[in-house]
Formats: structure tokens, C-alpha cells, sequence
């Protein structure tokens, strides 16, 4: 069960925007980022490709960036159980690249 918080779809900010919280949330975040972007992973801030998804754990850090131009992203915050969370069996705090499903072959 998920007790959404807030969400966003389509954010669009500027080629500067940065996110730092030391301490994360103390809820989920779901990040799907729609253009290049940079995100800290195992301490290192790396760039990852348009439609890359991060499932951020509970108070875990989080690190997002714009990479040099124009960033868009969805986002959803949401609270629930943690055994919900890892029946996904997706990995928490770990940038996952999708391929591009928003204009799949017919």
C-alpha cells in the first residue's frame, strides 16, 4: 500500500539545478529523469543518460543535477511499508538507465 505525498510530472528547471540533501526524506522518492542529468552513486557523481529512474530510500542521500542543459524530470513522493518496497525487487539509491518506452515499435 503507498501513501502518496506529492508528485510532479514534466518539471522542467533550468541547466543549473542542482539537489543536495544530505539526509534524503524520510519517505521514498521515485525520480524518472527525462534528459541527461548527473547523479551521486557509491560517492561518485556521474552523468547517466536521458530516462534514467532512481527509487531513493528512506533518509537515504540524494544527489541530482541538471548535466549542462535544460532538466526535466517526474518525481513522486510516497511513504509505505519497506517489505512493499522490495517485493519490486528494484535497488534502492542505484541509477537504473530505461530504455526509450515512450515511443515503443508497433
Amino acid at each position: 500500500m503507498f501513501n502518496l505525498i506529492c508528485m510532479g510530472l514534466g518539471y522542467e528547471h533550468e541547466p543549473d539545478f542542482e539537489i543536495d540533501r544530505k539526509d534524503g526524506y524520510p519517505h521514498y522518492l521515485a525520480l524518472l529523469i527525462r534528459t541527461k542529468c548527473r547523479l551521486r552513486y557509491r560517492g561518485e557523481i556521474r552523468s547517466y543518460p536521458p530516462n534514467t529512474f532512481i527509487l531513493y530510500d528512506k533518509n537515504a542521500p540524494q544527489f541530482y543535477a541538471a548535466d549542462g542543459e535544460t532538466y526535466i524530470d517526474d518525481w513522486m513522493q510516497f511513504k509505505s511499508e519497506p517489505k512493499v518496497i522490495l517485493s519490486f525487487g528494484l535497488p534502492l539509491n542505484q541509477p537504473i538507465p530505461i530504455p526509450d518506452w515512450a515511443k515503443p515499435e508497433q
